[in-house]
């Protein structure tokens, strides 16, 4: 599907138009997955400099990326107006003096965070328009445990700094005392005795020259951040982060984010003002298929035989290609239970591919966000609900407070409104990021299966594909086939007559297109030929409702968005 011409117009008035930027506050636009938004950004980046003299610094997740961007802005260009400037050029003395003259530098989200820690601070000199590609994550966890709070105390003497053993034994009679709290995580704030406290550590970690005390300096200096940002006391420790990260802002600060309108973290914090972006696609003629399933390690005792079950509910003909997203831990599982599952066709995932004339990808979450090579498929089975463990949404939470100078509360796990806010949409987000790898302009018939019990994030999800078609069943139930079409009206009838209903609605619900596999399996036909001798059956009832089957796929040409195409598919039929 194509994207409207001015769908980047907002986007490139704020980058261009001085009386739009802000110095302060970050503009993030959510222009939606698979519209393009990096690409029509380094196109008008790339444009502009050659009308407007302005210096960009242009941020993007992965490294592996960097190059390909700074090609497409000379290219639009005309000259090589941008470069790339990674972690290896900050030991080359002559690559930073010809940063200075050139329009747009483009790095990585690290090395933003690193200025962000006031490091690097050449790359941000007298350059006007940041522009960040996705969300950009400053938080640094930082944990004490429980046995560093013991080297703090056994270890004060050795040093020479008997002071910190009065922290050490602050903190543990903290742990004793709340140490009963399993379902709760308790603020500290150390109001009472911070500076004093501060000053103490601080001054012990300037009298302590000797390398080998390297180690216990470094509980000291996270001992720091703990007395300065507060913390939460939970299981085996105390929890805070690093303060020192502060976002780094230009004369124009941009975010391109597709979450950005549902991201619980974009609320949080002032610093953020989001431009909601209309959206592009239809997702009528897609389905999504949710099965309700725990896919935590306890819910997943066995992994072969649950990948075997998945397997098991996929609808792989007229398929063009199939993406399995996963835990990095568990892909080459998977890759081995897929060529187990598919033997009859091969031994090897190219074998099976070649025999079913359908692409068999295989990744994990946490390595596709931006991903573009899966872009022809038209299905994606995620066998994860990619959570991070409950103290990451905890500390994101306490992170933006502290940075907004707001009170902190306690968090009882699964139960703090704002907690479960950050936790809910940073796991749909991470499904959304993965369904859209996938038929990324839109143009084919997709089809979505998410393994998951996270009823609230797939919610959060199927509200970003606007009238997606949704099944639901449980894992161990007979699965589902179709579009949850009517059945008590065609169970005595033949075979013929129920084609004719399943047909007549599956056109009803406006779909343009459906799988021949589908129909057979509604009809609970093994056979391709059986179908076939159905369907040269219906011939006449099948012209009379302006309905086609070519090849693998059965066409409802009322519903054909594309005039064109429907005339193309009458010739065919």
């Amino acid at each position: 599907m194509k994207v409207k011409e001015n769908y980047f117009s907002e986007l490139s008035e704020q980058i261009t138009n001085k009386e739009k930027w802000s110095r302060e506050r970050f503009v993030v636009f959510n222009h939606e997955a698979g519209t393009g938004k990096s690409r029509n950004a380094h196109q008008i980046i790339g444009e502009k400099t050659k009308v407007l003299d302005r210096r960009v610094l242009y941020v993007q997740r992965f490294i592996k990326d960097i190059k390909v961007t700074v090609d497409f802005i000379n290219q639009h260009a005309g000259k090589k107006v941008a470069v790339s400037y990674t972690s290896e050029d900050t030991r080359k003395v002559k690559v930073k003096e010809l940063l200075i003259n050139r329009q747009v530098i483009c790095i990585s989200h690290q090395m933003y965070i690193q200025i962000c820690k006031g490091e690097h601070q050449y790359l941000v000199n007298g350059r006007d328009i940041l522009i960040i590609d996705e969300y950009p994550d400053l938080l640094e966890k930082i944990k004490i445990s429980s046995s560093e709070i013991g080297q703090l105390w056994f270890e004060c003497n050795k040093w020479n700094v008997p002071e910190i053993g009065e922290w050490a034994l602050i903190l543990r009679n903290l742990k004793d005392e709340k140490s009963a709290c399993t379902q709760e995580m308790k603020f500290m704030d150390f109001s009472e005795n911070r500076f004093r406290l501060a000053k103490l550590i601080k001054s012990a970690i300037g009298r302590m020259n000797d390398k080998r005390t390297d180690e216990y300096k470094g509980i000291l200096q996270k001992s720091i951040h703990l007395l300065e940002n507060g913390g939460y006391l939970f299981e085996d420790g105390f929890h805070t982060f690093d303060g020192s990260h502060q976002y780094s802002h230009l004369k124009n600060n941009i975010i391109l984010d597709a979450n950005a309108a549902f991201d619980y973290r974009y609320k949080l914090c002032d610093k953020f003002n989001v431009r909601e972006q209309e959206k592009i696609y239809d997702y009528a003629k897609d389905t999504l298929h949710h099965i309700q399933v725990k896919t935590t390690k306890k819910g997943i005792q066995k992994f072969n035989e649950f990948a075997q079950e998945v397997l098991g509910k996929l609808q792989i003909e007229g398929k063009n290609g199939i993406l399995f997203i996963t835990e990095k831990a568990n892909v080459e599982k998977l890759r081995d239970e897929i060529v187990q599952f598919f033997s009859e066709y091969g031994s090897s995932i190219e074998e099976i591919e070649r025999r079913l004339n359908c692409k068999i990808g295989i990744d994990y979450f946490g390595n596709i966000i931006g991903v573009n090579h899966y872009r022809e498929y038209d299905c994606v089975v995620l066998l994860k609900t990619p959570h991070y463990d409950y103290l990451t949404y905890t500390s994101t939470y306490h992170f933006y407070k502290w940075m907004n100078h707001q009170p902190v509360d306690d968090v009882k796990l699964f139960k703090h409104k704002e907690v479960e806010a950050i936790r809910r949409s940073t796991v749909a987000g991470e499904m959304y990021q993965a369904i859209k790898r996938v038929n990324r302009d839109n143009s084919r018939r997709m089809d979505v299966y998410v393994f998951t019990d996270y009823q609230e994030a797939v919610d959060l999800v199927i509200e970003q594909m606007p009238n997606i078609q949704y099944n639901k069943e449980d894992l161990g139930e007979k699965q589902n086939s179709g579009r949850n079409y009517d059945k008590t009206k065609r169970e005595k009838s033949s075979k013929s007559e129920k084609a004719k209903t399943i047909l007549l609605e599956a056109k009803q619900s406006g779909i343009e297109m459906m799988q021949k596999l589908e129909l057979r399996n509604l009809l609970e036909i093994k056979s391709g030929g059986n179908l076939t001798k159905i369907l040269d059956k219906l011939e006449a009832f099948i012209k009379e409702h302006g309905i086609s089957h070519t090849g693998q796929q059965i066409w409802f040409h009322d519903n054909l968005r594309d005039p064109d195409n429907k005339d193309d598919l009458t010739e065919s039929a």
